[in-house]
């Protein structure tokens, strides 16, 4: 959770330089573990070219995966991209979405941590 949270501060500016390379860094590391709202704010920010060149294919894909795991925040922005993408990159990205899905074991030992 810290690592989100300075991630954001970064994105947002909030006490620190804004350093969006940063942010990108810190909710890839986050997302990849699963965390919802991490993998929304690499969403929006491969869309709009924040801290790396614009991805409409990455960006739905993280979108998908928050989607996936049931958080339904980035539901507009994912809507927003499509008409931006072709339907095998609609494919692509909802394919590595799902290879992004952590076991429910591991899902469940992740609850536990503090």
């Amino acid at each position: 959770m810290g690592q989100y949270n300075l991630a954001d501060m970064y994105l947002r500016r909030e006490g620190v330089n804004q350093d969006d390379a940063s942010a990108l860094r810190l909710f890839q590391q986050v997302a990849e573990h699963g965390h919802t709202g991490a993998q929304i704010k690499l969403g929006y920010m491969y869309a709009n070219g924040r801290g790396t060149k614009a991805d409409a294919e990455t960006a739905y894909e993280w979108l998908t995966a928050a989607l996936l795991a049931g958080d339904q925040r980035g539901q507009d922005l994912l809507h927003a991209l499509e008409p931006r993408l072709k339907r095998d990159q609609i494919t692509r990205a909802t394919n590595r979405a799902r290879t992004l899905q952590l076991p429910q074991s591991a899902i469940a030992v992740q609850s536990l941590l503090p």
